[in-house]
């Protein structure tokens, strides 16, 4: 019984994070967890996943590698010297 309350309570903090998520960022970010999510309770037992984990993360690897991507790429681009100096690599690479 306890562990059925256990569960309960993952699905609830589960659903807060996903609205917490969808709030803030957006439906890529939000797949990446929900996976995450399947993965862990696969793990604890909670839920079987009707897939393998190279599945579930299939599309969610390349959205990480996107994603990481832009980040680095919007902080680097916030230092004005930094970004002049990418433009100009870009520049030269593009002739």
């Amino acid at each position: 019984d306890s562990q059925l309350d256990r569960a309960a309570m993952l699905k609830q903090y589960d659903r807060l994070i996903e609205q917490v998520i969808g709030a803030v960022e957006g439906a890529t970010e939000l797949e990446i967890v929900r996976a995450l999510m399947r993965a862990r309770d696969d793990f604890a037992g909670v839920a079987k996943m009707d897939e393998s984990l190279d599945q579930a993360f299939a599309a969610s690897s390349a959205d990480v590698a996107t994603l990481l991507n832009r980040y680095f790429k919007d902080r680097l681009y916030g230092f004005d010297t930094i970004g002049a100096y990418l433009d100009e690599i870009l520049r030269r690479n593009a002739s």
